[in-house]
Parts: structure tokens; C-alpha cells; sequence
């Protein structure tokens, strides 16, 4: 990105140029009093910016290279990622120095040449042709490829008093008037040099005091709210993310008066109430006029924005020899850390991942200028779309920055008062209603028997296609609610007055990653309601990390990530184990082709997805069964892409077959002669439905995640890692039919599954004293959930293709 300044004359107002047609992000800042004859800005990233004082000359044809480097830390510094993200090749993804900064009174030579990182002093000249990389001193002049300092315009106290003079601050007839005595340093410093009174101290000066007598590093900045091009909020989340309350740091940020920046201040509270107890400390003061004085001796960095009010800071900050920062540098620049920055990871995908997860950088920026223009509905529905997307692409397991924002919107959406749940109701919120998928008819069941009075809210699509659940309500004598759920403003507050209007002093959220109105009300009965999320999606992102006091998870690998990798407490995790709901009546609707004495019948089933990896494991599985086994036949049921069944069904012709998900699943499990889960991705019901129908639910895990879904698993046999023992496996189950009977008859040999009496007697404990009867087992998956993002990557990348 380039943007040109040239032929700018002299103005009394503060001039603004912009590196995009949208004026967006600003690029080039020129104080009052100052001109320029021309000059560029080479722009590598949309944080570059020029900050330039009044009464600052600047030259013909001076180019500023901001946020661009070459990245040299891999074999070749070839800019691929950038190009593959569609930018000007010469842009840079690495960590780069993205401001600088020219004083007042300064001037630039024609044809100099000044990079990102360098400070121009108040009072400095720049020599024509100078390479600028590094700072210059206040009155010096600086000259040479690359420039130094060859000599100071005057001695040290000569400008020491200039800088206390300040005069480029005064008022413009002021400088006019003042205008004779300019040509004589002494004799304007006579005129004009005053000692300076000492400053007042304040709280907020008492406060930095203290912490700086506790060896505390206070980093400093004043939030540019009201800026369309703003530094405080990727400054705040990057200050929360680097640093814990354990490090010896603490963020002062100042802020202009609250009232007038509602939606920035309901932004920068849902950032800092994100990260909870664990959060570095960050001090917030309302101060009405700028960097009062007294606070800069006991400040560690001073860091500062794209506002022309930063320089009255950076004044401050030199005169009390504090380091300097840019707010929009990389988090690595801002907060170095001890030893050399380390190289960039490699993998197979990992320059790709590093493209998407820039992708999904600027995503959250328009999130948050939405925002901060207080468009919540706008702001709702982008925040929808990119957690879809970010289940998707399944390389975090909880996105900050986003929760931020819920908060944020929480604050900024019609408020609806709660009331505090009463005794024995119990709310359950289904968002995906659905009548024989997932856990619902499970939980509902078991909440008819224990609540005094039971609501039910689904979407309003549903209507119509869950009987069965209205049933179950309804006998209960509870209430079944159709809402559309759908991210806007209207739905969110209709849904907060139907959870005002019943007082649920329980509430269960059931719901898909990307629910912004489930999740949002949850949020607001904090306090009110005990809530419980059902981690139905354990393996995967979603939304909601502060919508719920206890996760009900049904394994142990999905605590594991709920601890590990969302921060969830230990304590707030519950294991909950589930049932499989089977209507014993539905009859068996036979097979889909004409069975023959001697045929031995694999089946398999669910979203096909689950059967998808780059090296076609699961149909090189099967496929070597039916060339081993002439007498099996193939059966699979369920969704989504079929081109591995057609490839099997072209080279086993009359016995490989595929129907759609059916009603009678227990009733096939029964009729059929093995269950095959699938892989890479199991599914855990059908899992249940095999064993409780008396098969063996066998699966090819080499990812190491799909276990836990049955009791005493470990001693059956039937969970492999290995291809090849997996496959062994399978060929003696179906080669040898006494085997068979001796695997069939362990599996029955005892409970495999809790019923639905123990199910309820769990949950009721859960809901009396936040305990479960069943203990969960935490372990090291860090290996496995490498593998398992490994898969999820292919896969997203495959289908954004």
C-alpha cells in the first residue's frame, strides 16, 4: 500500500492521509504548521503509520518504508503467504516496526529515506539523501547511508530549555509574535525559558508510585477512543494474552470520559472481565487532559498511537528517559522476551494455517468496528459467521478476542433485566432440534421427572419435526416455546423475556458453535439461573465460554480439551456420561438389497465427513474386507459426500450399498453381522447403539481420540491405532465364527452402557451439588489433538478449494 503526500502548503489544522479509499486506516498524520513538498509512504501492513508534529518541514521525494521486512527466518524470503493472501507481494507477515515518528520543528531533506522503528527528535535535521534506521536526538542533525548524528545544533542545556519551551504548543499568534526572537537561541531562551513548577501528585501518580516501588513495569498508553483507526483494543488483548498475573507487569491505560464513548468502554470491559482471575493487572482512569507529568517516572514504556496527541506523551517520555513503543507493533516487539526470537514452526500446512489465521485476524476487526460504531445486529451476525467458519477450520478451542466481544455486546444490547430462578424450574434450550440426533431426548427425559416445572425452547423451524420431545414435555406438564433464534437484536430480546418470564432457577444450553443468541442470553442470566452447557461439540470450537457455571461433558477426551484448552476449571467440568434412546417397537424395514443365505453384512453409518482423510484409510479398509471376504456385503447409512462408497460400488458391484439415515437403526444393528465405526472420525451414539444391540463397535482410531463412549471399554478389544492390527482384527472376527461368539459374549458379559434410571440419578446429583457420581480421568492429549487439528485442517482446506 502506498500513499502520497506532496504540495501541501502550510495550514493551522492537523491534516490526515489514509492508506485506503474507505479511509479506514490512517497512514500519514502532518500537524498543524507543517508542509510537505512531497513524499511516500510505503506501507507494509495497515498498522504502518507516520506521526508527524507541527512546524515539521518535509522534503521532495522523502519515502517512509513502514511495516515491511523481508522474513528471513525460514530457507527463502520469497513473500508466498502474502501473495497467496491476495495483498502486494512486497507486504510483510513478520513481526515488523510499524511507525515513524518526525518531532515538531523538525525538517527532512529532499530524497531521505526513513524505515519504520526511528524517532525524529524535536528540533532535528535530516540531511538531503540520509538513510534513516535509527534515531535522532532531539536539535542533532543526521546525514550518511545509513544516517548518524554528525553533530548537535546546539549544547545540551541550550536544549534542554528549548524542549521545556515548547513553543510549537503555543497558540498561533503566539508563535507569530514570537517569531523575532528565533533567529537567536540564547536570546529566545531568555525571552521566553521559565522554570518549570513541579506537577501536583495525583492517585493515578500515587498508583504508578506504588507499583513501581514493587518493581512493577507499568506500560502506558492513552486510549484513542473516537479514532476510526484504533490501537487500544489490539494493544489490550495482546497485553492479556502475553501476560498472566504472575508477571511483574501492569497496563496503565488512560481513557477520555466514558459517557461519550459508550460502545469502547463496553469493548475494553469485555476484554479485560474475558480473562478473569488469571489476568496481568490493567489499570483504567478517566482523565479529562492528557499524560499528567507526574506519572512518567515511574512508567516502564510509553506507548503510542496513530493520534497526534501521542507526541504531547512522547514528550514526556523522552524528557524522563522512558522507552518508547508503538501500540500497533507485534505483540514480540512490544513485549520482548529474554533470548532471540524463535524461528517460524514448520509442518505441512503450517504456512497455511498462519494465511488463515490472518485471515480470520481481519474477520475480527470488522467484528470490532462494528462495534465501536454500535451496529450490534451487524456485529451479531458477522460474529455467527466467522465461529461457523471457525469450527470449520478447528485449529482453537476457544477464540478470546470473540468472547471479548460477546461481552461487549452484552453490554450493548437492550437490557432485560433476569430474575433469580425459582425452585424446581428447569429451562432447556435446544438449538438444534432435533427428535433422534444428538443428546436432547436424553436430557429431556430425564429433566421431565425432576423439575417442578420444565420449558423447552427450540428453533422455530423445528416445529412440526419433533413430536416426540413435544410429547415428552407436554406429559410432564411443561411448556414447549418455537423462537427464531437467528443473530438478531429482536430474537435476542424476545428470547431474554421468555427466559425472564419463567425463572429458571436450572438452564441447559444445547446448542451449535456458533448460536450468538442462546449464547448471549445465557450470559445474561449469570447470577440467576444455575447454567449448564451440554459439550456435545467436545472435539471442536465453539462459542460460549462464558455462558455456563459447569460443562457436562460425556468423555474424557472432551475434558481434557474443555481444561486444557479453553481454561475451563477443573472443578466446573462434570462428567455425564449418555444413553442411547431406542424405540424397541419401530420394526426392522429389511434390508436394502436381497440377503442370501451365507452373506455376512458390515455395517456402517453417519455423516460421511467422519470418513474422509487424505490417504482414503477408511476405504482401503473396507475395500480390503470385501476382496478378502467374498460373502460380505457392504451397507452404509447416512449423509454428505458419497464418492468413496461410489468408487467401492464400482469395483464391488451388488455389494456395496447406500440409503439414508433410517428410524430402525437399533433394528438394523440387530439384523446385521458387524458394525464398522468410522475413521478417522467415530461417532459416539452409534458407538452405544452397537454395543446395546450386541455388536462389537469396531474402529480404526489412529488419531487416538475416539474412546470413552462405552464402560469398561479397555477390556474389549475393539479400539485400534494400528492399521494393520485393526485390519487383523476384523478378518478373524469375520473368518472365524467362534471367535466371533467369544468377542460377542464379552461384550454382553456385563453393563457396557449407564441406562436411563442411572443417567437421571446423576443429573439430579450434578444439580443438587455440582458433583457427578462418575469421575473423569484427565491425561496428556497434546499428541492427539495435533493429529486430530492435523485432520480438521486437511479437511477445511480440501473444501475451500
Amino acid at each position: 500500500m502506498v500513499t502520497v503526500m506532496e504540495h501541501t502548503g502550510v495550514s493551522a489544522e492537523t491534516r490526515e492521509f489514509w492508506l485506503d479509499a474507505k479511509r479506514k486506516w490512517k497512514g500519514i498524520t502532518l500537524g498543524a504548521g507543517s508542509y510537505c513538498r512531497q513524499a511516500w509512504l510505503d506501507a507494509g501492513s495497515r498498522n504502518a503509520d507516520v506521526l508527524i508534529g507541527r512546524y515539521a518541514v518535509i522534503g521532495a521525494n522523502v519515502r517512509f518504508i513502514v511495516g515491511r521486512a523481508p522474513d528471513c527466518r525460514g530457507v527463502t524470503a520469497f513473500p508466498f503467504e502474502a501473495l497467496a493472501l491476495k495483498h502486494d507481494a512486497h507486504e510483510s507477515l513478520v513481526p515488523c516496526r510499524n511507525q515513524v515518528c518526525i518531532g515538531n520543528d523538525a525538517q527532512i531533506g529532499d530524497d531521505a529515506v526513513l524505515f519504520g522503528g526511528v524517532r525524529i527528535g524535536d528540533g532535528a535535521v535530516v540531511a538531503p539523501g540520509a538513510v534513516v534506521m535509527e534515531n535522532v536526538p532531539p536539535y542533532h542533525v543526521a546525514a550518511g547511508n545509513p544516517a548518524t548524528a554528525v553533530e548537535a545544533r546546539f549544547d545540551a542545556k541550550t536544549i534542554q530549555k528549548l524542549l521545556d519551551i515548547c513553543w510549537w504548543d503555543w497558540p498561533q499568534e503566539e508563535v507569530g509574535q514570537a517569531r523575532g526572537f528565533m533567529g537567536d537561541a540564547d536570546a529566545f531562551i531568555a525571552h521566553f525559558w521559565r522554570e518549570l513548577p513541579a506537577a501536583e501528585e495525583t492517585p493515578w501518580s500515587h498508583k504508578a508510585r506504588a507499583l513501581y516501588e514493587q518493581g512493577i513495569h507499568i506500560y502506558y498508553m492513552r486510549a484513542d477512543f473516537g479514532s476510526g483507526d484504533t490501537a487500544w483494543e489490539p494493544l489490550v488483548f495482546a497485553f492479556l494474552t502475553r501476560f498472566s498475573v504472575r508477571d511483574k507487569v501492569a497496563l496503565f491505560l488512560e481513557m477520555p470520559p466514558s459517557s461519550v464513548h459508550a460502545a469502547a468502554c463496553a469493548t475494553l470491559f469485555g476484554l479485560l472481565g474475558q480473562r478473569g482471575s488469571d489476568a496481568p493487572q490493567v489499570a483504567v482512569q478517566e482523565i479529562e487532559e492528557p499524560f499528567p507529568q507526574t506519572v512518567f517516572p515511574y512508567i516502564g514504556t510509553f506507548l503510542m498511537t496513530k493520534e497526534e496527541e501521542s507526541l504531547l506523551g512522547l514528550q514526556q517520555a523522552e524528557r524522563c528517559g522512558v522507552r518508547v513503543a508503538y501500540a500497533l507493533d507485534s505483540a514480540e516487539l512490544l513485549f520482548p522476551a529474554d533470548g532471540r526470537h524463535e524461528p517460524v514452526k514448520g509442518g505441512a500446512h503450517a504456512a497455511k494455517r498462519r494465511i488463515w489465521d490472518q485471515r480470520f485476524a481481519w474477520e475480527r476487526e470488522r467484528i470490532l468496528d462494528y462495534l465501536l460504531a454500535q451496529k450490534t445486529e451487524a456485529a451479531m451476525q458477522l460474529t455467527a459467521s466467522v465461529a461457523e467458519a471457525l469450527y470449520a477450520y478447528n485449529q482453537l478451542y476457544v477464540d478470546d478476542r470473540i468472547e471479548s466481544y460477546l461481552r461487549a455486546l452484552q453490554l450493548l444490547l437492550p437490557q432485560v433485566g433476569q430474575r433469580a430462578g425459582e425452585a424446581g424450574r428447569v429451562l432447556f434450550y435446544d438449538r438444534f432440534g432435533y427428535e433422534s440426533r444428538g443428546l436432547a431426548q436424553i436430557y429431556v427425559r430425564a429433566l421431565a421427572d425432576l423439575a417442578d416445572a420444565l420449558c423447552y425452547i427450540a428453533p422455530a423451524e423445528a416445529e412440526g419435526r419433533i413430536q416426540k420431545l413435544e410429547e415428552i414435555v407436554h406429559a410432564a406438564g411443561g411448556q414447549v416455546l418455537y423462537l427464531d433464534l437467528a443473530p438478531t437484536v429482536a430474537n435476542y430480546t424476545a428470547l431474554c423475556r421468555a427466559v425472564q418470564a419463567f425463572a429458571p432457577a436450572h438452564s441447559f444450553l444445547y446448542t451449535e458453535p456458533q448460536d450468538v443468541t442462546g449464547v448471549l442470553t445465557f450470559m445474561q442470566m449469570e447470577d440467576k439461573s444455575r447454567r449448564y452447557q451440554i459439550n456435545l461439540t467436545d472435539h471442536a470450537f465453539w462459542l460460549g465460554a462464558n455462558a455456563f457455571d459447569y460443562s457436562l461433558e460425556y468423555r474424557d477426551y472432551g475434558a481434557v480439551i474443555s481444561r486444557d484448552r479453553r481454561r475451563v476449571e477443573e472443578t466446573r467440568i462434570l462428567y455425564q456420561p449418555y444413553y442411547p434412546v431406542v424405540d424397541y417397537d419401530v420394526p426392522f424395514a429389511g434390508y436394502p438389497f436381497a440377503r442370501a443365505a451365507g452373506d455376512f453384512i458390515i455395517f456402517s453409518g453417519g455423516f460421511l465427513y467422519k470418513t474422509m482423510d487424505a490417504a482414503g484409510t477408511y476405504y482401503r479398509l473396507v475395500g480390503t474386507l470385501l476382496a478378502r471376504f467374498p460373502q460380505v456385503k457392504f451397507w452404509y447409512a447416512g449423509f454428505g459426500d458419497d464418492s468413496g462408497l461410489r468408487t467401492l460400488m464400482e469395483r464391488y458391484p451388488g455389494r456395496v450399498f447406500h440409503t439414508t439415515e433410517r428410524k430402525d437403526l437399533y433394528q438394523i444393528l440387530k439384523n446385521i453381522d458387524m458394525y464398522l465405526s468410522t475413521c478417522p472420525q467415530g461417532g459416539g451414539l452409534m458407538t452405544q447403539y452397537a454395543a446395546l444391540a450386541g455388536k462389537p463397535p469396531y474402529i480404526l482410531d489412529y488419531n487416538g481420540f475416539h474412546h470413552g463412549f462405552l464402560l469398561h471399554e479397555e477390556e474389549l478389544g475393539i479400539h485400534f491405532c494400528d492399521y494393520d492390527a485393526c485390519l487383523a482384527e476384523l478378518s478373524r472376527y469375520i473368518g472365524d465364527a467362534a471367535y466371533r461368539r467369544q468377542k460377542d459374549a464379552l461384550l454382553m458379559s456385563r453393563a457396557r452402557l449407564i441406562d436411563a434410571d442411572a443417567f437421571r440419578a446423576n443429573l439430579q446429583e450434578i444439580m443438587a451439588h455440582g458433583k457427578s457420581r462418575y469421575p473423569l480421568h484427565f491425561y496428556d492429549a497434546d499428541e492427539t489433538i495435533a493429529r486430530q487439528e492435523e485432520i480438521y485442517f486437511e479437511r477445511f482446506i480440501q473444501d475451500d478449494a
